[in-house]
Parts: C-alpha cells; structure tokens; sequence
C-alpha cells in the first residue's frame, strides 16, 4: 500500500482550501478527481486517490462529517440528496442545475462545473417545456424561448462531440436539432404569412398556401413537442436521455477542460475560414454562412462565463476599434456573460466579438430580405405562376424590384470583408492564447 506522506490534519486543510467538504470524500477516487477538478495539483490529487478507508475517514472527520446529516436539494417528488452533488453546486450553480440533477439524477457522484452547465442549460429547457409546451404551438415568440435553450445545449455538445459516447452524442444533438428546426419552420411560416398580409398585391391562392404552410409547419411541430414535453413526475422522456448523455462525457479535469474548449473554438473558426461558401445561393451561402458564424456567440453564451471579453484593451485588428461607437457596440447580444463559476477564464478582445456580431447582423438582415422573396415567390409558383413571372411579383409586393440580386451582391461583399479582415483568424489566435 501506498504510504500517504502527507499528515492527515495538512491534507485536510489542503482540501478545504480547494473547498472540499467531507462529503466530496465518499471515495478516495472520486475524491481525487474532484481536486483536479477545483484547481488541485496532481500531487495531490495522487495523495487523495492512495488514501486507505481510515484515512479517507480521518480526513473526513476533520473536514467536519457529519453522518447524520443530509440535506435534499429540489423537491416535488423529485429531491436529490446534496452529499451526491458537487460542493460547489449550492454556491455557484444556478436553480436549473439543481432541478436537472434532481429530476433526472445522473449516474454520477460530482459535478464539475463543465458538466453543470450542460445541466444549467437542461434546467432551463425543462422549465420552458413545462409553462410553454402548449402555447408554443400558438406564439412564435414563445416557440422561440424554448429554442434558446435547444441552441444553448445544441452548442455545447458541438463543441464536446469528440468527448462523449459518438452514437449518444450524434443521437442528442439529432433530436435537439429535430426539435429546434420546426420551431424554425414554423415561425418562418407565420413570419410568411404576416408579411404577406402586409404586402401590396398578393393574390388569395397565394394566401391561401401561406396559411396552409402554417398549419403543416405547426402539425409537425405539435408531434415533435409531445416527445419533448414532461409528463410523469414532471420528467421529460428526451430532456432525460440528453443528461444521461451529457453525464458520460469525458470533461477531464477543470485545467484539461479549458485547454480542450480553447482548441475546439480555435478550430471551429478556422473551419469557417477555410471554407468556400457561395453567396449566390440563399439558402447554402447566405444563410449558411450566418449559421456557421453564429455557432461561435451561441457556444460562448453557452459556455457561461469561461468566455469573457476585453473591453479595455485595443484589439490586433486597428480597424475594428471604430465598432467600440457603433450602435452593435449597445445591443444586447454584443455581451457575454459573467458568472463566478469559473476559476480560469478565456479573455478575447471585445472589438473581435463586436465584428463578429456585427457580419452576423447584417447576413441576418439580408437573409430575411432574401427569404421573404423567395417564399412569397414559392407561394405564388405553388398557386398556379410561372417561377420568373412569381419571383418577380414577390419583388414587387415587398417593394424590392431586383431584391434577389441585390442580396447575393450584399452578401459576397460582407463575405469579401470577412475574409480580408482576417477576423476568423484573428479570433482563432485569441481563443488559442
């Protein structure tokens, strides 16, 4: 046996130092793996794994065990008892976490803070599923709120794809991107709908198939949304198959965690640097080339604080300074959050996060412009016109005579900016550094 060099009475304070609590000490391995997890050094992380059944109890004893008490965190049938979380899970998670954890109990003595923001982000899914699984199929914009979540868990586990078990992985993010595309398709077909309605000229046949779009693209949805949607012991059947998944990937320690999550982003935005995309096609250039870009804001969002933004220092790229007094520089969407549930952070320069935000902005705005033509124009084919004749007449009824041009040549000149600004890789340094 390995002989522990260490006193008890200094590896206890060691521990509590790290923030271990007697209850982190249920087993010597598990014990070490919540060190490294917390910042500890190998050395004692090997000092904890060697420790025989007397000493784990000793050094419980002086962290102040207490056997008898166990406190139960979550409730409504569902309460799991807080000796099986993470000790930092009262101080720094947030309620979701806790809900997730209590709900669907994964197979899992600790919680490292990266696995508990996958739990954050299935709390919150939860919660949303349980007030708006039915008035979703009747608002949009409530649809929307639970497809927040969907992108939230969609990005993290593009990020860990490589970490946990691949066919459980490819399964969950199959059926978080299920769900989350016909909650696309059906606002698409309501947004359709009211702008057709706001449009000069558009004939009866035409609104007639935009209303019938609307009713197939919510029938879909209503069938995807009674898979989803919590049932008994307020458990959802898929949320529960997402935690067990996200219970078996392979975080490593919180030091591993944070080297692995500044590659997957360095190589994430060199990816999209490296590709072709064309702008002449709506749909495989335009709007493709916007998903890809956004991938980046939503993983960091996700990520819940290891990303933070200078906001004080000058970025590598002088002619993105000017964007600190553009009005991207106000919107909402050119934060990240802050939280103090990370240690060690990722620092990026906020003039690099402010371009990105702004490129993304503006394929958005010409991606909705391109839409409207080209679904109204589907509309009017589908209702008796002749494709030229029907893109020519959705042009009209929106007031953009040319439109569809004018997009395409919009989009390959910000395409042509992106790539000359060397943005991407200047925010593929930044992530690396």
């Amino acid at each position: 046996m390995t002989t522990v060099r260490k006193a008890p009475t200094d590896l206890a304070a060691t521990l509590k130092k790290l923030g271990l609590s007697a209850s982190d000490l249920s087993s010597a391995k598990g014990a070490a793996k919540v060190v490294l997890e917390t910042g500890g050094s190998d050395a004692t992380a090997k000092l904890v794994r060697h420790l025989d059944d007397d000493q784990l109890r000793a050094v419980r004893a002086l962290l102040g065990e207490r056997p008898t008490a166990i406190t139960l965190v979550g409730g409504g049938g569902g309460a799991v008892r807080k000796d099986l979380l993470h000790h930092k899970l009262p101080m720094t998670t947030s309620p979701d976490a806790a809900r997730a954890l209590s709900l669907y109990r994964p197979n899992t003595t600790s919680v490292g803070r990266a696995f508990e923001r996958f739990l954050m982000h299935a709390g919150r899914l939860q919660s949303e599923l349980e007030q708006n699984a039915t008035k979703m199929l009747d608002d949009p914009k409530v649809a929307e709120g639970v497809r927040k979540h969907l992108f939230m868990l969609e990005g993290l586990v593009r990020l860990y794809q490589g970490r946990g078990p691949d066919k459980k992985m490819d399964k969950a993010l199959e059926r978080i991107k299920e769900l989350e595309d016909a909650i696309g398709a059906f606002g698409y077909a309501c947004d359709m709908r009211a702008a057709a309605a706001g449009a000069a000229g558009v004939p009866a046949a035409a609104t007639t198939e935009l209303e019938a779009a609307v009713d197939d693209a919510r029938a879909k949805l209503a069938a995807l949304v009674e898979q989803w949607r919590p049932g008994k012991g307020e458990r959802s059947e898929r949320v529960d198959e997402l935690v067990d998944t996200f219970a078996k990937i392979d975080f490593g320690s919180a030091k591993d965690d944070l080297k692995f999550v500044r590659r997957a982003l360095a190589d994430m935005c060199r990816k999209i640097a490296n590709k072709d995309l064309d702008m002449g096609d709506l749909e495989g250039g335009v709007h493709e080339l916007r998903r890809q870009l956004r991938w980046l804001p939503i993983s960091l969002i996700a990520l819940e604080g290891l990303v933070t933004l200078d906001t004080e220092s000058k970025g590598p790229t002088a002619a993105f300074e000017k964007l600190k007094q553009d009005p991207v520089a106000q919107s909402p969407f050119a934060r990240l959050p802050v939280t103090e549930g990370d240690k060690a952070h990722i620092e990026i320069p906020w003039t690099l996060f402010l371009a990105l935000s702004k490129a993304i902005g503006d394929l958005g705005k010409i991606k909705d412009i391109g839409q409207q033509v080209e679904g109204l124009a589907h509309a009017l084919h589908a209702s008796g016109m002749k494709p030229t004749e029907a893109l020519r007449a959705a042009e009209r009824a929106f007031g953009k005579p040319g439109g569809a041009h004018g997009v395409h040549s919009q989009a390959e000149a910000i395409y042509v900016e992106l790539k000359d600004s060397g943005l991407l890789e200047a925010l593929a340094k930044a992530f690396k550094d």
